[in-house]
């Protein structure tokens, strides 16, 4: 149910298949991974992991705060996040 922002170091995010895992994608510094409710994902979201690097730092982020700008957002400019 949290959200963060990478401040330092990288992340991966992997696919956990039968053949071993399977690197998606690489998130950097301002990046942000974990539960955005307002993204609605087409993919299943809670089918891949998020491995950190040793020096990674992040810094939880407000899903609340979040939720309620996007409810703020004109219909044009919600249209533009999914």
């Amino acid at each position: 149910q949290k959200a963060f922002s990478i401040t330092d170091g990288v992340a991966y995010v992997i696919d956990r298949t039968e053949k071993g895992d399977f690197p998606i994608i690489t998130l950097e510094k301002e990046d942000v991974f974990g539960n955005i409710p307002f993204q609605d994902m087409i993919h299943e979201p809670r089918s891949a992991s998020v491995v950190a690097s040793k020096d990674l730092k992040i810094r939880d982020l407000d899903v609340e705060s979040l939720q309620k700008e996007y409810e703020n957002l004109s219909n044009m400019f919600r249209s533009f996040m999914v």
